[in-house]
């Protein structure tokens, strides 16, 4: 995955040319290469994953839940694992967008950059804690939150953002 720079490092890469005859030393040059690691970026898994990975399972428990999962999801009167878990049915935008962003602090949080998509997550957080999942919302709400969970989604599938993780 890679991308920013980690370390950067300066390899000095010297010959030396002699004498087959006499050993005695003809000539030396040197070059200097600078060598550059890549930070590992992390990567992303889909809110599929996250929904069974709980304490409450079906799957194996990631512990990036922790501290995640029973916290209060906004003033929703629910708890992160809760939302995650909730059916948009009717195509309730605010749940939609809850649910991807959800995806992605936990992505965040098991050591995904995020910095694709640090606006859309700011932005994100300004609906969710101004507004409920139980609220009415105008068209152009709807399209404006509809819009961020969108770019999350492809953010938590890999196509944007670290990329996806081989689970």
């Amino acid at each position: 995955m890679g991308g920013a720079e980690c370390t950067v490092t300066p390899v000095v890469n010297t010959v030396t040319e002699t004498g087959q005859d006499t050993g005695n030393l003809h000539d030396q040059a040197s070059w200097t290469v600078v060598v550059t690691t890549p930070c590992d970026q992390g990567c992303t898994l889909t809110i599929g994953y996250w929904k069974t990975h709980s304490i409450y399972g079906p799957a194996q428990y990631d512990d990036t839940w922790a501290g995640y999962q029973d916290a209060p999801f906004y003033g929703n009167g629910v708890t992160w694992y809760q939302m995650i878990q909730m059916n948009p049915a009717g195509g309730n935008p605010y749940i939609q967008l809850a649910r991807q962003y959800i995806g992605a602090k936990l992505n965040q949080a098991n050591g995904a950059d995020v910095s694709a998509i640090a606006s859309t997550l700011a932005s994100a957080e300004t609906w969710l804690s101004g507004y409920t999942y139980t609220a009415t919302f105008t068209k152009a709400q709807k399209s404006a939150m509809v819009a961020l969970a969108s770019t999350l989604d492809s953010y938590n599938n890999g196509l944007i953002g670290p990329g996806h993780c081989s689970e």
